[in-house]
């Protein structure tokens, strides 16, 4: 096969341009200190690459909202705990108001620090961050939450809304809780029913909290107790359901015994009067506002005999059976709120694992190394040398030079 004097030239540059790029290839990746600097260099490499940087992008981006998350509920655990102890104050009140020992003026100066108090827990419900957003008004976050009413108590303005954040591909986290989950959404009483005294009661009698002992065979109904005369001076009582109708007829008062029917068991203690009656009504919802409002008005009430008092430890004692109510709701929340920052740690760590071994994994597939990188440069580059120097002997030869 004859080969021509061009086909020599042409070869010869070749040879001499395919080291020059790869000569210029390698001297750019030394350069940049990666592999793969364009989808050209290794599209396989390239895909993998993508995904890796958009993957550690998201996770970066969780990150951040997990900051941001765990501020946030930083703020209301805070805020809570603060809650908290202002109604444990508010609960040693009522306790030192049922003294018997104490008289109108120390009620009524123990009414005085309560409502205080209040108004502590109203500035503590109405919160507002260093963004000047509302903590506590669900999704409406320029609302105040919670307003005084002209008849009395405090209206919620916000929603029930909770504001969610991404953590993770599979993970969301609740920023808040609002006003209302928090300080509206109680049930009074015991969570079943409120035992309740008649204002007219003229004898000293004193309902407990009572329970539902036998959940099975619980009735849900508004029960009345009647105190009755079972002659020769023995107190009886009646039971009967609004729904239910009678439940226990002429049955032998006892004070301080159990008055057990339809899955209930409470007491009376004290010296009910015959025709004194007593109520147990189905719980309702009460905010911890009406709750706190409720021991106030019990404080601030005058004693002028011991019926008297009796209406004022019935009162106190329903209060502090709500505010016990109440506080346990909070700590239930106040707990979720501790789980949700466990959360955001646990998600912390593992989405900072994540991006760890991912960066590990884009080295080594973009980064280059560098020893071998500078090896693969003197290797082009004897080879560059070796082209040139060949195509400059092959360029001189000619046929012509061997003719006489």
């Amino acid at each position: 096969m004859r080969i021509s004097t061009s086909q020599f030239y042409q070869s010869g540059l070749n040879a001499i341009l395919d080291q020059q790029n790869g000569l210029n290839k390698t001297q750019g990746q030394i350069a940049t200190g990666l592999k793969v600097t364009k989808p050209s260099d290794d599209p396989i490499a390239t895909i993998s690459i993508i995904n890796l940087e958009q993957e550690i992008a998201l996770t970066n981006r969780y990150i951040t909202n997990s900051d941001l998350a765990s501020a946030a509920l930083a703020i209301e655990e805070t805020s809570l705990q603060s809650f908290t102890n202002i109604l444990q104050r508010v609960r040693e009140l009522i306790l030192t108001g049922g003294n018997i020992n104490y008289g109108d003026s120390e009620r009524n100066s123990l009414a005085v620090e309560m409502t205080e108090l209040q108004n502590q827990l109203v500035g503590l419900a109405n919160f507002k961050t260093s963004s000047g957003d509302y903590l506590f008004s669900g999704n409406k976050i320029d609302v105040e939450p919670f307003t005084a009413t002209a008849t009395g108590g405090f209206q919620y303005n916000g929603d029930q809304g909770e504001r969610n954040i991404q953590i993770s591909t599979s993970t969301q986290i609740s920023l808040n809780d609002s006003g209302y989950d928090l300080f509206q959404n109680i049930f009074n009483g015991n969570g079943d029913f409120v035992s309740l005294d008649n204002s007219a009661n003229t004898g000293t009698g004193v309902i407990s909290e009572g329970n539902v002992f036998n959940r099975p065979a619980y009735i849900q109904d508004t029960y009345t107790i009647d105190i009755v005369d079972l002659g020769a001076g023995v107190r009886g009582y009646n039971v009967t359901g609004a729904a239910s109708g009678a439940v226990i007829t002429n049955a032998t008062f006892v004070e301080g015994g159990d008055i057990t029917f339809n899955g209930v068991n409470l007491n009376i203690s004290g010296a009910p009067a015959i025709g004194d009656t007593f109520t147990l009504e189905p719980s309702t919802r009460q905010d911890i506002f009406a709750t706190v409002e409720n021991a106030i008005a019990a404080l601030q009430t005058s004693v002028s005999d011991p019926a008297a008092a009796a209406q004022v430890n019935n009162a106190l004692q329903r209060a502090l059976i709500d505010l016990d109510q109440g506080m346990e709701h909070i700590g239930t929340i106040h707990a979720e709120v501790g789980t949700r920052l466990n959360v955001i740690a646990n998600q912390t760590l593992i989405n900072n694992d994540f991006i760890i071994n991912s960066r590990i994994t884009l080295s080594k597939v973009r980064d280059l190394d560098l020893a071998e990188a500078i090896t693969d440069l003197n290797l082009r580059k004897i080879g560059l040398e070796a082209a040139q120097s060949s195509f400059v002997r092959i360029q001189n030869l000619s046929l012509f030079n061997f003719l006489r």
